[in-house]
């Protein structure tokens, strides 16, 4: 006999599972990301998102774009974060080499904060070890504006422009419930 809310509905019980579902997909004109200027313009549609959200660009060992893990929605001026679900979603990524994360600036302001070092290097400290290597943090603006950040200094650029043909899936972590 199954356990019933007041309103005769099943009751949920824990997650069973988690996978991460292609949510949408970002085009690129890149095939191979070596830099960072490789890696904005693949993170480029960012620049059109009004809230500040968190992302990974996650590459094979070739440096071929496999999956951009999209994670944190947040605000006009701030996203929130765990990083332990982020480190998680990179390690759960098959053939998963390299990552460069990011975020983007509705506000127009690519200054990487104490708070982007912060998530960077607690992000490259968990996945340390696990066969993914961290590139470094961008921070992408409207009008093609980016900020890249390698752990050491800050680099302000211009994305190029390239024509956009090849899809990289853009992926959320979706827990599924267990009824009962």
């Amino acid at each position: 006999m199954a356990d019933h809310t007041p309103n005769n509905q099943p009751r949920l019980f824990g997650p069973t599972r988690v996978r991460h579902v292609t949510v949408c997909h970002f085009f690129t004109g890149v095939g191979v990301v070596s830099k960072y200027i490789d890696a904005a313009h693949v993170l480029a549609p960012l620049r059109k998102y009004a809230q500040q959200t968190f992302f990974v660009l996650v590459c094979d060992e070739k440096q071929k774009p496999i999956s951009i893990i999209r994670h944190s929605l947040g605000s006009v001026t701030h996203y929130p974060i765990d990083v332990g679900i982020v480190a998680g979603s990179i390690c759960a990524t098959p053939g998963a080499a390299e990552v460069w994360f990011a975020r983007n600036a509705p506000d127009g302001c690519t200054d990487i904060s104490s708070k982007d070092r912060e998530v960077a290097s607690k992000l490259a400290h968990l996945i340390h070890g696990s066969g993914v290597e961290s590139r470094g943090l961008l921070v992408i603006a409207p009008q093609g504006l980016a900020s890249y950040f390698d752990g050491f200094r800050e680099i302000p650029f211009q994305i190029d422009p390239h024509i956009r043909r090849n899809p990289v899936p853009v992926k959320e972590r979706k827990i599924f419930l267990r009824r009962s």
